[in-house]
């Protein structure tokens, strides 16, 4: 677990380092979020982050996982590393049962890795539709209005102690070379919403209360990588919010003391997500 702390965050550090505030941009590269061709099932948290910034494609399996419905995986090419855990229960000296957690490593390719693939997994992974911007846009909308989250009009940001997300008017986003108004507008609310979470009587997620403070710098890494997952849910292009470039800096100085906060975040990241399900209909329609 530690040897696959330290991968991701080098390579993190590297995407940081090279791409800078668009290290986050791979996670709308690859189609979707990263789900498993064979079950269905969405990956999660540190294995989220290894598989959208590395994967050339969502739709990923194990070699056996492929092999078993008829797959190949072609000769040469290289997997992805992901990590599972869970818990055992084991005998102690006194013979008293004890539980014990472990994690192991696992190995994933892409679709696009393989021959042979069965239609239906294209088909189930919907690598064929076309994407209705208008029905994202109206998705979204309604993602957001079901949460019931107080929304008035501002600057973007979230104020603990109005319990209140502030965000400006939905013109006031431009488009640029790099994404239109509507991918930037949509970033950022996301990145609040994340932001909301941390709530009283939903997450109670702890943050710092100012700029330069590492708990503060942490909280909005958090923000950054679940909007980026709710983006890849909802199936919108993720941008960076304004401000991402002032936190760079403090990120890379403490993925680089601590290997192991960067899987802290996509944890924290990916309960904030989890929350913001709770609120959706059981018909509501997720993109990926």
């Amino acid at each position: 677990m530690q040897d696959l702390n330290k991968k991701l965050t080098e390579q993190i550090i590297e995407q940081m380092e090279t791409l800078g505030d668009n290290w986050l941009r791979p996670f709308g590269a690859i189609g979707g979020a990263p789900i498993n061709a064979i079950t269905g099932e969405h990956y999660k948290g540190g294995n989220y982050m290894m598989f959208s910034l590395f994967a050339d494609c969502h739709v990923l399996a194990t070699y056996k996982q492929w092999q078993s419905v008829g797959a190949q995986v072609r000769k040469g090419e290289k997997g992805i590393a992901g990590f599972k855990y869970g818990t055992f229960v084991k005998e102690n000296a006194q013979g008293k049962e004890q539980t014990h957690s472990y994690a192991s490593s696992f190995t994933v390719f892409s679709i696009t890795q393989c021959d042979n693939v069965p239609d239906w997994i294209i088909d189930a992974a919907g690598l064929n539709e076309k994407v209705d911007t208008t029905e994202v846009v109206k998705n979204i909308d309604e993602f957001i209005k079901n949460t019931k989250a107080k929304v008035t009009t501002g600057q973007p940001c979230y104020i603990p102690s109005q319990d209140t997300i502030q965000m400006p008017d939905r013109s006031s986003f431009v488009s640029n070379t790099d994404a239109s108004s509507t991918s930037h507008y949509y970033s950022t609310f996301l990145h609040e919403l994340t932001h909301w979470t941390k709530g009283p009587g939903r997450l109670d997620r702890k943050s710092g209360k100012r700029f330069g403070d590492p708990a503060y710098a942490f909280e909005e890494l958090i923000a950054e990588l679940g909007a980026a997952m709710l983006c890849a849910r909802l199936g919108l292009d993720q941008e960076p919010t304004p401000d991402h470039a002032k936190y760079l800096n403090n990120w890379l100085k403490a993925l680089k003391k601590d290997t192991k906060l960067v899987w802290d975040a996509a944890k924290y990241a990916q309960a904030a997500v989890d929350h913001l399900l709770t609120y959706q209909p059981e018909n509501f329609k997720l993109a990926a």
